[in-house]
């Protein structure tokens, strides 16, 4: 199916696709993988998949896909996300909401660094501006945890950043 605005991931495989907006510009929810070594599309399972959105953040753990934020049909912030495994049990896993992020930006950014799905985007101040927010889904505590996005030297706000980058064990490159 054609689509703009869909999330494409390299996973081990080939590449994971995730959402994006069909020919009349509506979110759609499916996923697809295209595997390089048989030039092929592979559909995934629709049992309990996010709902339809644009722009979430993704990872690639090694194993799974770790889905979150991004935006739906009535154009508002998806603060929920998904884990996906491919094999062997082709299933999606509803994140915890305790502690997750609360976004105000349609892009979600994610990275995957030490067994923790990153993910960042904007938030607004109480005084109406918006402000560099990230958190962090802990793979192997099934929790969320805040960043460091609060000091002086944090990013400003972001609403049209589109990739970011693990530079080394503990910096990222936005």
């Amino acid at each position: 199916t054609a689509r703009l605005e869909a999330e494409p991931l390299q996973i081990d495989s080939g590449m994971f696709i995730f959402g994006g907006l069909n020919s009349s510009y509506v979110p759609i929810n499916n996923s697809k993988i295209f595997n390089y070594s048989t030039n092929s599309w592979l559909s995934i399972s629709a049992t309990n998949i996010p709902t339809a959105r644009t722009q979430p953040g993704l990872v690639w753990t090694g194993n799974k896909v770790v889905l979150y934020g991004g935006t739906n049909a009535s154009n508002a912030v998806e603060n929920n996300g998904k884990i996906y495994t491919p094999s062997p049990t082709d299933s999606w896993t509803t994140l915890p909401t305790t502690s997750a992020p609360q976004f105000d930006s349609y892009r979600t950014v994610g990275v995957y660094l030490n067994s923790k799905a990153y993910f960042f985007g904007t938030a607004l101040t109480d005084a109406g501006t918006s402000r560099f927010v990230g958190k962090y889904f802990d793979l192997d505590t099934n929790s969320w945890s805040a960043t460091y996005t609060t000091s002086t030297n944090a990013p400003t706000a972001f609403p049209a950043t589109s990739s970011i980058l693990s530079i080394s064990n503990s910096e990222f490159l936005f």
